[in-house]
């Protein structure tokens, strides 16, 4: 068997270049999510770029001030980034440490692939990440959001592999999309998201998050800034908030947490924004049974309510099946060609 055979009976790598894990950053979770299931279907072999990860998810933190790929390495340049890690604890001056990680993040490509096979490794961007700042082979673009709206450019190369977390994320023509990813626990949010049917419910709260932008007027004055509690909440409290109370107004219209008010059986209902964000729009192209889009949609949120719950059961099996698309067309179509000829 020669060396072309040998690359080819190797499992792929999966690095999900990816910011510490943070409950209150969609994108984040969908990330570390998505390394989560990626181990089931991998067997292994899944790796994130943060030391810091969601301890109920699968997945290998890399701590980039020190990788575990750099022990008992005693070349030149793993010394010196150890030597840089180390003088970091004392660096007073914002400015100076932020030198020290841009020369680690210089560094850090070349170490990484000394440790994994380049041929056989994808990496993950979202759509936030501009470049491929880890210089890899094989390039996976996860576009979760309007490039542009939370970073990135949308300016990719033409042999990247390209997946939406939805279909209304816009991909410049010029490339091709390979298929839809979307990635949410959904197991852990149906379970932990029920209505307890309390005797007494009080009051309302509002959510801004990113509705930032929106006129912040259309909530009664004694309803709560939901914002900073919901930052501060596990998911257990945030089901027992949305217990206690009758209405959930969002600004945000691309959050789940109007999904979870709902199951919790609150009256959840969207502000609508303009243009692409528009009542017509969102109505048009993800319509959420159960969840009101403005405060004329009494109507659908009564004769759909009873269906939310079955309808995100439904989703879930959706999902799933996308990651193991994912999963199937990485398996074929990467490396391909490129694997390393022996």
């Amino acid at each position: 068997m020669d060396a072309t055979e040998v690359s080819k009976l190797k499992k792929l790598t999966f690095i999900i270049h990816a910011f510490p894990y943070n409950k209150n950053v969609g994108g984040i979770c969908a990330l570390h999510y998505l390394a989560h299931e990626l181990v089931s279907l991998n067997k292994g072999g899944v790796y994130l770029t943060t030391g810091f990860t969601n301890s109920r998810w699968n997945g290998i933190g890399i701590d980039r001030d020190l990788p575990f790929f750099l022990e008992g390495d005693q070349s030149f340049f793993s010394r010196y980034y150890r030597w840089l890690t180390a003088l970091k604890k004392y660096v007073i001056f914002a400015t100076f440490r932020r030198k020290i990680t841009r020369l680690q993040e210089r560094i850090f490509p070349d170490l990484l692939w000394r440790h994994f096979d380049k041929n056989r490794t994808v990496v993950v961007y979202a759509e936030v990440v501009r470049g491929n700042p880890l210089n890899a082979t094989h390039v996976v673009r996860w576009i979760m959001n309007t490039p542009g709206v939370c970073g990135g450019d949308g300016i990719y190369d033409l042999s990247d592999h390209i997946f939406q977390y939805h279909p209304w994320y816009p991909v410049n023509e010029k490339y091709k999309v390979r298929g839809l990813l979307t990635a949410i626990d959904l197991d852990h949010q149906l379970k932990t998201y029920q209505n307890k049917n309390l005797p007494e419910r009080k009051g309302g709260a509002y959510l801004v998050r990113k509705g930032r932008d929106k006129k912040h007027n259309q909530h009664p004055a004694d309803f709560v800034h939901a914002d900073p509690l919901l930052e501060k909440m596990n998911d257990e409290e945030a089901a027992d908030f949305f217990n206690s109370i009758e209405t959930f107004i969002s600004y945000d219209d691309m959050t789940f947490i109007s999904v979870q008010s709902a199951l919790c059986g609150c009256n959840s209902i969207i502000i609508p924004g303009e243009g692409d964000r528009s009542e017509e729009n969102l109505k048009k192209v993800n319509r959420i049974k159960g969840v009101a889009y403005g405060f004329d949609d009494k109507e659908w949120v009564q004769s759909t309510a009873y269906t939310l719950r079955p309808q995100f059961e439904a989703i879930n099996v959706e999902n799933l099946s996308t990651i193991k698309g994912f999963y199937d067309y990485c398996e074929n179509n990467i490396p391909g060609s490129e694997v390393t000829q022996g």
